[in-house]
């Protein structure tokens, strides 16, 4: 994400001549290209964080309920868990986090329904 804005910033030219405000108007463009930039950085950020700790959430539940019952089948976080250990518990939540992301990077949640949509999303992410 740092090196695309530093990218796009780098492609804007400065117009040549000073503007009414007594500066150089291209680099007030690229200024403002940048804060826009780091505000949707920002934003982008906190939903992502935000996912990834219902999916770690999901994920801690998943193992603990599995470990103090030990007759209830095998989710798929369980079967990875085993065969990968805590690190590939640690590659399932980045995985699902991202394609939950990219799946609803467009949605605004004005309906109210982000959190059981994660939790669909999750649950039947977890089948076998």
């Amino acid at each position: 994400m740092t090196q695309t804005i530093i990218d796009q910033l780098l492609k804007i030219k400065p117009k040549t001549g000073l503007s009414g405000g007594g500066y150089n108007q291209g680099y007030g463009d690229a200024i403002d290209y940048a804060v826009k930039a780091v505000e949707r950085f920002e934003a982008e950020l906190s939903d992502y964080l935000e996912t990834y700790y219902l999916v770690v959430e999901f994920i801690e539940t998943d193992l603990d309920h599995w470990v103090k019952h030990v007759d209830v089948p095998y989710s798929y976080i369980q079967k990875e868990y085993t065969q990968g250990g805590m690190g590939r518990k640690w590659e399932i939540a980045k995985e699902w986090t991202t394609e939950f992301q990219n799946l609803h990077k467009d949605n605004n949640w004005e309906d109210g329904n982000w959190f059981d949509t994660v939790e669909e999303f999750l649950i039947e992410k977890n089948k076998i």
